[in-house]
């Protein structure tokens, strides 16, 4: 679990390269996809008067979140400082979990915000509610979404199907076909054997 542990703080689940996705925005918002992206000179942009400024990421896959990562670079801008993270499984849906709301500091560095444990996701809604500065524009340079993926517990250990009674009978039952000695089962027991 040494990996899994280092996995789950650097590996982002709402990357472009591993198949995360935006899937809305407010219509005000151009250029979204840019925060799936590592390109600091490449950023959503949102004029701060946007009444309702928002975004929904699919990620690549379902994760156990545990955290996530949000910066903006650019200068001569205002600074995203409240929003509101929301969760779901399924999307569309009108149905989602508000895990919280979110302060963000006026520094142009990657900030990053623990989940409590538990929320099993697949989609990310962030709403901005306010922000930092009185410029024109409110761009976001990255949103990163960091977990263990579902196929291990939060706590990283690897999730197994069915009890281990029911492995233990399986596995005696490949045992017997082994040792099976008529001639139909020699000739598939081992197709490399020469």
């Amino acid at each position: 679990t040494g990996s899994l542990a280092k996995n789950k703080r650097s590996t982002n689940y709402a990357s472009k390269e591993c198949g995360a996705k935006v899937l809305g925005s407010n219509p005000e918002a151009e250029n979204v996809k840019h925060i799936l992206t590592s390109n600091r000179d490449e950023y959503m942009i949102n004029p701060c008067k946007a009444s309702k400024k928002w975004f929904v990421i699919e990620l690549c896959e379902p994760v156990h979140i545990s955290h996530f990562e949000v910066a903006t670079y650019e200068l001569f801008s205002s600074q995203p400082k409240t929003f509101k993270i929301s969760l779901s499984d399924r999307y569309p849906t009108k149905e989602w979990t508000n895990i919280g709301e979110f302060t963000a500091t006026e520094e142009r560095i990657p900030q990053t915000f623990e989940v409590k444990e538990g929320y099993v996701v697949q989609f990310v809604k962030v709403e901005m509610i306010d922000h930092y500065g009185t410029e024109h524009f409110c761009p976001l340079t990255s949103f990163k979404s960091f977990g263990v993926p579902v196929e291990y517990d939060e706590y990283g250990h690897r999730q197994h199907e069915g009890s281990d009674e029911d492995n233990d009978n399986d596995m005696d039952e490949i045992l017997l076909r082994n040792g099976d000695t008529n001639e139909e089962s020699d000739t598939h027991k081992n197709l490399f054997e020469t």
